[in-house]
């Protein structure tokens, strides 16, 4: 599995192709926004099967996860965890916002930690080592 740097257009098409109820709840993403705010990556297998798409925004010394989704057949934020701790390899920590507590049960795995929580949404944040 890889992670693939993709044009704005490309990113825009699988995000909105990902995106669930679950992504965003009070459809309060605007794609056109998210895909112009960073870099935007695809996750493809090994088989060639385009599983998800995400956008990076650098930050200072900070990366941050401006939209994530996708959908596969094994666990996906274990592969997304992984393949953005490879990409934030300089950077002194990772963060991202959502609403889905179910995901931040599922990143705390991963390192991840709340770092405050407003209006129904989670921020979180992993400290990469140096």
């Amino acid at each position: 599995m890889r992670a693939e740097a993709c044009g704005a257009e490309e990113a825009g098409a699988l995000l909105a192709r990902f995106k669930s109820w679950k992504t965003d709840r009070l459809n309060r993403i605007s794609l056109a926004q998210v895909v112009g705010s960073g870099q935007a990556y695809k996750i493809v297998t090994d088989a060639g099967e385009v599983v998800a798409a995400y956008v990076l925004a650098q930050m200072g010394v900070h990366l941050w996860i401006m939209a994530a989704c996708g959908k596969a057949a094994f666990d996906l934020t274990a592969a997304l965890s992984a393949l953005i701790d490879v990409q934030a390899a300089g950077f002194q920590w990772i963060g991202f916002r959502t609403e889905r507590r179910g995901l931040v049960r599922k990143v705390a795995r991963h390192g991840y930690e709340v770092t405050r929580e407003e209006g129904g949404a989670y921020y979180l944040r992993k400290n990469i080592e140096q």
